[in-house]
């Protein structure tokens, strides 16, 4: 009950502190080219295949299926908050308030992809592996999971993106994060950074410039500090995942 507390005015009590909590059509265009440039290739190209967004929060990726014509898709979220925006701004009756393992053990459905965005760092531990378990009992034989999540290999981002919210209960790099997948007996894993840069094309040049240069000089530092499997620095990392 204490952690279905926390996320109940989730919206109120952290979201609303970086992003707006209304509908903000710039915000969302912002998310929907992120998501085209990141997920795009992944995502089923059948535009009726069934998609599950697992912890929707306020529908930045609900608002990027409806845009990209997918008809047949679910947002689930643990916070009544969050529902209560997704319903009011996107009128469908196909999100629903339940915790992720609460509803996947009731469906009956089996999803083409369930897209996990910045969700699993708030599962306690205990629960991690058997909530990844019943994710992958619930995809199709070729179906995807998509996960992203904050790089804690991140030397600038990743004291902030672990702490900024008190919910946040694990970090990943993208070593532990392709090993918690491995333990979920997924077998076809693969760790990418995120491509953050869809501002402007100015913007994009040089955030790209800075962002190349410090990649070189973190893996640099990290292999004298005798961490050589660490290569991703982006801010987030995404898993593509499947059966």
């Amino acid at each position: 009950m204490e952690i279905k507390k926390q996320y109940e005015n989730y919206l109120t009590t952290h979201f609303s502190t970086g992003h707006n909590i209304k509908f903000n059509k710039k915000e969302y265009e912002l998310y929907y080219r992120y998501f085209k440039k990141n997920y795009n290739q992944y995502l089923p190209k059948k535009k009726d295949s069934l998609i599950l967004d697992l912890g929707c929060g306020i529908g930045h990726f609900l608002y990027y299926l409806k845009k990209q014509r997918y008809s047949n898709y679910i947002g689930v979220d643990f916070g009544k908050e969050a529902i209560e925006f997704c319903k009011k701004n996107f009128g469908t009756d196909k999100i629903i308030n339940s915790g992720a393992a609460e509803f996947l053990k009731k469906s009956k459905q089996k999803f083409d992809a369930i897209i996990f965005n910045d969700i699993i760092e708030h599962i306690p531990k205990k629960d991690l592996i058997p909530l990844l378990k019943l994710i992958k009992k619930n995809l199709n034989k070729s179906g995807v999971l998509l996960i992203k999540t904050p790089n804690l290999s991140n030397p600038i981002t990743a004291g902030s993106s672990r702490y900024i919210d008190f919910t946040h209960t694990l970090g990943f790099t993208e070593e532990s994060l392709s090993q918690v997948l491995k333990l979920a007996e997924f077998k076809n894993i693969i760790i990418k950074p995120q491509d953050i840069f869809v501002f402007n094309p100015i913007i994009n040049v040089l955030g790209k410039l800075i962002h190349f240069g410090l990649g070189i000089f973190f893996r640099l530092m990290f292999l004298i500090y005798g961490r050589k499997t660490v290569k991703i620095f982006s801010k987030d990392i995404i898993a593509i995942a499947k059966n």
